[in-house]
């Protein structure tokens, strides 16, 4: 069995979907052909990546999370895709919890 690769994605300095592709091609050596939108990530991530792959996720906040709701149901049809090869796991930005956060969760 091949080593589990974890690739951390800072969401820190990511406001926009184009923020996080250009991150994503920086950690992981994506094909030129790679277009920015989820089909392409799916495709990717089911037949093109060398697998086991974990991506965590940095900094997130609540907000942040909401807005990229259907990245990470793209992520979770890849993950079932690949019988669980392909996972991620998110970390919540401390910093930006507020109480109304704290109560969400």
């Amino acid at each position: 069995m091949e080593q589990v690769k974890i690739i951390e994605i800072d969401f820190k300095n990511i406001t926009s979907c184009n923020d996080f592709y250009g991150q994503l091609k920086s950690k992981i050596k994506l094909p030129d052909y790679f277009g920015n939108n989820l089909d392409a990530l799916y495709d990717v991530l089911t037949g093109y990546i060398r697998l086991p792959l974990i991506l965590h996720f940095t900094n997130l906040n609540l907000n942040r999370i909401d807005d990229m709701f259907d990245l990470f149901n793209t992520f979770d049809d890849a993950a079932e895709a690949t019988d669980y090869d392909f996972s991620y796991i998110c970390t919540l930005d401390r910093d930006k919890l507020t109480v109304e956060d704290i109560e969400y969760l």
